[in-house]
């Protein structure tokens, strides 16, 4: 008996202890809500809302709740692109010289397998990619045409890499520039087409 009554009592101030960790993890989460709000200007939309919604299921959790699960379509750094990469024998990028296969990825990836291709059979070459496109389901995405450009003044037309699908214009900039940087360096620039 003396066993059940140290247990319960024992269970009872875990009990109140953790109810007051709950309240503090919810004012603490609370309280993040509050700041990323506050710095929204420095993230997308998207990312505000994500980190909201995981901070949510965070506190659910931790108040018994089961989390509602909503479900989000990816960005475009989830859906599966492929693209033609080229590679060329020095830094300064230009079509046609040699194709160095077709990569698969998310937008970073297929970059990132790109240039690894270019600079590990060219030192000093360089890479681009050509024919960009998802090979996932896009129903539910808004696609967006990736344009490059080899020096600061921008054109529409100079290179037309291909198609970006993903949930904001903001995040399709992102990966046209990160194709441009890895094609033409710090003199390239890019843009996109609705």
């Amino acid at each position: 008996m003396k066993t059940l009554i140290t247990i319960a009592l024992g269970l009872s101030i875990g009990t109140s202890v953790f109810a007051a960790n709950v309240d503090r993890v919810v004012r603490r989460a609370n309280n993040v809500v509050t700041l990323l709000e506050r710095r929204a200007d420095d993230l997308s939309q998207r990312e505000v809302d994500l980190i909201a919604q995981k901070l949510e299921e965070i506190t659910q959790i931790i108040s018994g709740r089961t989390p509602n699960p909503t479900p989000r379509p990816p960005t475009y750094g989830q859906v599966i692109h492929q693209a033609e990469c080229w590679i060329d024998d020095d830094p300064d990028f230009d079509f046609g010289q040699r194709s160095a296969g077709v990569v698969k990825g998310t937008i970073m990836q297929i970059v990132s397998e790109c240039e690894f291709r270019g600079h590990s059979t060219y030192p000093n070459g360089s890479a681009g990619l050509k024919d960009l496109a998802a090979i996932d389901d896009t129903t539910g995405y808004d696609k967006y045409e990736c344009h490059v450009d080899d020096d600061l003044d921008f054109d529409f037309g100079q290179d037309v890499i291909g198609n970006i699908y993903g949930n904001s214009s903001r995040d399709a900039t992102e990966a046209c520039a990160a194709i441009a940087r890895m094609m033409y360096g710090d003199k390239g620039s890019s843009g996109i087409r609705y």
